[in-house]
């Protein structure tokens, strides 16, 4: 995989500048996974990764669940279980992969959860992020 290819696709920007910009830092996640599964010294670069992602995803979610309480934001309890799940799912995988064993065994797991996130982003900004970005442009102008 071409490391420069990290364009995120369009269907996944909602309009919102920095939750758009955001987004577009995860999916940057997911293709350096995949990359990473390619490259020498996997064990530090993956481990990297994760960590990052790790941090980013928090940071992420607590921005978006900042606006969601500041603005009276009526589907921020789902919106926030949504979270919850995606950072229980990564923290999972993330756990198999510091126990796993085997290079072959890392990069499969590294590719389970770079495909977990890549699913779960689409789900997510399509569907439930999409209508925040809505509710947040509507508030903006009334």
């Amino acid at each position: 995989m071409d490391e420069t290819t990290v364009a995120m696709p369009g269907d996944l920007y909602l309009g919102h500048a920095a939750i758009d910009a955001q987004h577009e830092i995860l999916y940057y996640y997911y293709h350096e996974m995949v990359y990473a599964v390619d490259c020498k010294d996997k064990a530090f670069v993956l481990s990297n990764i994760l960590s990052g992602l790790n941090v980013y995803i928090a940071t992420h979610f607590r921005y978006e669940e900042e606006l969601m309480s500041e603005t009276g934001y009526p589907e921020g309890v789902a919106h926030e279980a949504e979270h919850k799940a995606l950072s229980e799912g990564v923290a999972r995988l993330g756990e198999r992969f510091y126990n796993s064993a085997e290079q072959v065994q890392e990069d499969r797991l590294v590719l389970e959860i770079a495909e977990f996130l890549k699913s779960w982003l689409k789900h997510h900004i399509v569907e439930v992020d999409r209508r925040l970005a809505e509710y947040l442009a509507a508030k903006q102008t009334s």
